[in-house]
């Protein structure tokens, strides 16, 4: 089952295969999602030497930025205008919303991953990364990974519900 959910990585690595192997190991191991399986677009994988790489990487970074205030506007129609609202949040849909901004926010990859930097285990890019892979571009590599669920019926509506 596809629900248009794709991931954009940035890894290291001497060579795209390389970066498609930390990519798949890396999502393999991860405990907070587990896809049935993994389409790698094999021919959206580039270094860093490549003229797509940073439009590619930046224009996730912001998707990223937009899921995010996505969410804060969620919860301000809700009526959490400040922080000292939090404190009467109900467990339920609010307070997922909440945990899954503080996912994207330190580092947790999951489902409303965009952009996810394997280096630095974030869903932004530091300063110091950029310049290093400005110094070796050909050691940087973005992997496009689209995961796919092999889910029963009802699940498959259920999720279709979600993503509309």
């Amino acid at each position: 089952m596809n629900l248009n959910i794709s991931h954009l990585f940035l890894t290291g690595g001497s060579d795209g295969r390389a970066a498609r192997s930390h990519v798949l190991r890396f999502l393999d191991q991860t405990t907070l999602v587990k896809y049935d399986r993994i389409h790698i677009v094999e021919e959206h994988i580039m270094s860093a030497e490549m003229k797509k790489f940073w439009p590619d990487l930046e224009a996730s970074i912001l998707e990223n930025r937009r899921v995010v205030a996505g969410f804060i506007n969620e919860l301000t129609e809700c009526g959490v205008n400040h922080l000292d609202d939090i404190k009467n949040l109900e467990q339920g849909y609010q307070s997922k919303t909440l945990h899954t901004i503080a996912h994207l926010l330190d580092g947790f990859f999951g489902i409303d991953s965009c952009f996810f930097n394997l280096i630095e285990d974030s869903h932004w890019l530091s300063a110091a990364l950029k310049e290093k892979i400005m110094e070796n571009p050909d050691q940087y590599w973005l992997v496009e990974a689209h995961p796919v669920f092999e889910a029963s019926q009802l699940d498959r509506d259920a999720l279709s519900q979600h993503y509309k």
